[in-house]
């Protein structure tokens, strides 16, 4: 969970860093209602999808984890950690919710450094804590695969949970950008 507390926080940062400093090279900034309003739709589009309304491509991600050779070269907290560096980065992982990229473009939006490092930080903390809760539990590695294809059966009711969430948070953000 540390690696992907630090890992989130750090590529939140570089993500909100890089806009500022295009921002800033460029003396041009998003106004709120624009940006908010380019939220509110991906949100909405994205939240209709994980509900199954919609079709679309899915933003970058790699569908491999842990490279099987980690097993056998390193302990489970180290292996633990180094999975969790790439759990916080989010595409460097399989995205089981697209709400990840809604976390992510709102970090661009704001283009504030901290903020971004605080709420991806979060996001990679959620990510990591499963992984924590399941190895606490596991008497060994095999048994940690096995109860992950265990959970995997409550995949579809998490990915409507973050439809919902997701076009919660469309209804919110285009609100607030008709209202500006």
């Amino acid at each position: 969970m540390l690696g992907a507390t630090l890992s989130g926080s750090a590529f939140g940062a570089a993500v909100a860093g890089a806009v500022l400093a295009l921002e800033k090279a460029f003396s041009f900034r998003l106004p709120g209602s624009a940006a908010a309003l380019g939220a509110g739709v991906f949100c909405l589009l994205y939240g209709l999808s994980s509900l199954g309304f919609l079709r679309l491509p899915l933003p970058p991600q790699r569908h491999s984890q842990v490279p099987h050779g980690w097993r056998l070269s390193m302990t489970p907290r180290q292996m633990g950690f180094w999975y969790g560096l790439g759990l916080g980065v989010g595409v460097a992982t399989f995205v089981r919710v697209l709400s990840f990229y809604a976390v992510l473009l709102w970090c661009a939006l704001t283009a504030d450094p901290l903020r971004a490092a605080i709420v991806m930080g979060l996001f990679g903390a959620g990510r990591g804590l499963p992984i924590l809760v399941i190895a606490s539990r596991a008497e060994s590695i095999d048994h940690s695969l096995g109860v992950m294809k265990r959970l995997r059966a409550v995949t579809r009711y998490v990915r409507l949970a973050d439809g919902v969430v997701m076009s919660m948070a469309a209804l919110m953000l285009i609100g607030l950008a008709v209202r500006s």
